[in-house]
């Protein structure tokens, strides 16, 4: 009786730490994570040139009470090149609390909002200007992530550009521009291509999504059942924990 009333405690001591798991957002002001961004430029006489830089985070400053990690940056040595930059602070800040991602230019003193991720479909959020709508929220696994996190994600819209639409994401940011700012940028546009912590996080060479919302917008199918680490199972062979939906589901054994 002792060792199933154990048993029975340590499922809902487990199940209690997963689902309170879920409801926070995986932070991108995680120590070692890296974005790498590939540049064109697009004024004469250059505008077919094409270099790589990466974006880090460090230290922690706080700034209006939230924390802040200052931006560093490097250039991506080409491929017939052996030495590898050091990192550049730039006057540039994330910060984040609460599902909530901000920048602060330490040369202007401003701090503006960069991503919201406690949204909900159909609410909006003005970014730099320009008002975006969310069209659907999804727990996804990325197809080109490498750790198989179920991610919460804002699929949005721009309001006043409709053709204009993105894909945000806890942990990562944009999935076009990552955490970069593009409204002031001049001369060259970058586009996201990798984002790493130890593993590949997200790399726009396969940046097929898997979407396990039931979003009528976004739904592929009938959802299958994932296992704890990401993989697909057609049929779960015994109980356990299992991923559905995007949300975690326990099956008993029959």
């Amino acid at each position: 009786m002792k060792k199933r009333l154990l048993f029975f405690v340590g499922i809902v001591l487990f199940l209690s730490s997963a689902l309170f798991a879920n409801d926070n957002f995986d932070s991108i002001l995680k120590e070692g994570k890296v974005w790498r961004y590939q540049y064109k430029l697009v004024v004469n006489p250059d505008y077919d040139d094409v270099y790589q830089r990466e974006m880090c985070l460090s230290g922690d400053t706080l700034i209006e009470g939230i924390h802040f990690n200052r931006v560093m940056e490097r250039q991506v040595p080409d491929e017939d090149e052996t030495s590898v930059a050091e990192w550049t602070p730039q006057n540039i800040w994330i910060g984040e609390e609460n599902g909530k991602v901000y920048t602060y230019n330490g040369l202007t003193n401003t701090c503006q909002l960069l991503f919201d991720f406690s949204l909900e479909k159909g609410e909006l959020i003005e970014k730099f200007g320009w008002q975006w709508r969310v069209i659907a929220v999804t727990d996804t696994i990325l197809d080109s992530g490498n750790d198989r996190k179920v991610r919460h994600c804002l699929h949005v819209v721009n309001v006043e550009i409709p053709y204009q639409t993105d894909v945000w994401v806890e942990g990562i940011g944009s999935l076009l521009t990552g955490l970069i700012n593009t409204a002031d940028l001049e001369g060259a546009i970058p586009t996201l291509v990798l984002c790493s912590d130890e593993v590949v996080l997200y790399n726009n060479a396969t940046s097929l999504l898997k979407i396990h919302s039931p979003n009528p917008e976004l739904h592929l199918g009938k959802p299958p059942y994932y296992d704890l680490q990401g993989r697909l199972m057609k049929v779960p062979l015994q109980g356990g924990l299992y991923i559905k939906d995007g949300k975690k589901k326990l099956l008993m054994n029959k």
